[in-house]
């Protein structure tokens, strides 16, 4: 199951929207409540940011483990 999250607000941590939500992303990821079959959803990650203001260029950060 693809999980999508965009933020545009005041600037804050990437934990605030992502580990520290009750059923935040990262939870999301080990313990999904809609997942019809199994426990984990092992597909990896992807966390892309625009650095600056203005900046044209996103810097992504694809990942297949946590803390990597």
């Amino acid at each position: 199951m693809c999980r999508h999250l965009a933020y545009i607000g005041a600037e804050t941590t990437l934990a605030a929207v992502v580990s520290e939500p009750p059923h935040g992303l990262y939870e999301q990821s080990w313990a999904p409540r809609l997942q019809r079959y199994g426990t984990v959803n092992a597909d990896g990650f992807g966390i892309g940011w625009y650095p600056a203001p203005g900046s044209a260029d996103p810097a992504p950060h694809p990942s297949a483990q946590i803390g990597t």
